[in-house]
């Protein structure tokens, strides 16, 4: 039986009403978007602070084509404005991601 893993929290900054998702499940994962945060460090706060069934919550690390395509499928509003933090940061454009 596959152990379920933490939810995995997009958080975005929106110019536009908010929408509202349901927590939706893929390959053992929960996934959420969660609206309003406006900086990388504020979205990784907003998500640890988090948590659903009980499990602690986190941003998500995409680690494959198939997760990258679902949760464009699943998240994606269609608005340029609109974006999604995940784990890992650039913070000094220099190539190396943390």
């Amino acid at each position: 039986m596959k152990k379920f893993l933490p939810i995995l929290i997009f958080a975005i900054l929106f110019s536009i009403p908010k929408i509202s998702y349901a927590v939706v499940l893929f390959d053992g994962n929960y996934y959420d978007l969660i609206q309003g945060s406006t900086t990388w460090n504020n979205a990784k706060t907003s998500a640890e602070n988090l948590t659903y069934l009980g499990m602690p919550s986190h941003l998500a690390t995409i680690t494959s084509s198939a997760e990258n395509a679902f949760l464009n499928t699943t998240f994606n509003t269609g608005q340029d404005s609109q974006f999604a933090w995940i784990g890992g940061w650039e913070p000094a454009d220099d190539g190396v991601w943390r």
